[in-house]
């Protein structure tokens, strides 16, 4: 794992050092390397923009676009979008999940889901925001792009 990743993992605010055991010969077993951990890079979660629940029009256009890709809106029930994906085994759909799991932490915004062998049924919505926002729109877009990639 890189340093930067690492940072952004113990949510670090300020520089600090890290010590990392490695395997080598010594009376103790290892030896350590010494790196330095950078301030949160922009992409992290404390420099997002707030988080704001998509405007009646916004919602309508953007569920427009995603339902044409098979994604579904869940209201009345809640303001929320879903999709299943298929795979082709249980290692491309959990590799799937991994991708879009690594960029969700990132920025702070995960998704519900539901994987059963090789198919994953995924839902975006922002409880921040109390609804759909442009983030879900966003990694909705990201998750097409990602099956797409892995032939899904």
């Amino acid at each position: 794992m890189r340093l930067d990743r690492i940072a952004h993992h113990a949510r670090v605010a300020h520089v600090n050092r890290i010590f990392i055991a490695t395997p080598a010969a010594s009376p103790f077993g290892f030896h350590t390397k010494i790196g330095t951990i950078t301030p949160f890079s922009s992409t992290s979660a404390c420099h997002m923009p707030p988080n704001k629940k998509l405007t009646v029009d916004e919602r309508s256009a953007a569920l427009s676009e995603l339902g044409a890709t098979g994604w579904v809106d869940t209201s009345p029930e809640r303001d929320a979008i879903r999709k299943k994906y298929k795979f082709a085994d249980f290692n491309q759909a959990f590799g799937f999940m991994t991708r879009i799991a690594l960029r969700a932490e990132t920025v702070d915004h995960h998704p519900e889901w539901f994987n059963v062998y090789s198919t994953v049924e995924i839902t975006w919505t922002s409880h921040d925001a109390k609804g759909l926002s442009k983030r879900d729109v966003e990694f909705a877009k990201f998750c097409d792009k990602v099956a797409a990639e892995m032939g899904s």
